[in-house]
């Protein structure tokens, strides 16, 4: 959940979007303080996705959020982290490190 990709949700889940599937291997670092609206010392260390769901939850408790902390690779069965078959939209914005 980089600073794309989680400026994205902010906005989705201000405008009304109520249901996010998050992706992301990575813990919160000092370094995204500066770059990602979400991070901060209450959530150094936790997982990107987890940092990022309970900041959204905050702006909207009834917001549907799930969360993998993993590597997506090109192998990776994207099936496995979509939930259904009726998913509206798919914003990918992971990048190769």
């Amino acid at each position: 959940m980089g600073s794309v990709g989680s400026s994205m949700a902010i906005l989705l889940a201000r405008m009304g979007v109520k249901n996010f599937v998050f992706i992301d291997y990575k813990k919160v670092n000092k370094s995204h303080f500066i770059k990602h609206l979400y991070c901060n010392n209450t959530n150094l260390s936790l997982f990107k996705t987890q940092a990022l769901k309970e900041y959204l939850l905050e702006i909207n408790n009834e917001l549907n959020i799930e969360t993998f902390n993993e590597m997506i690779l090109p192998q990776s069965n994207m099936a496995d982290f979509i939930p259904d078959d009726d998913t509206d939209l798919i914003i990918n914005t992971a990048d190769e490190s």
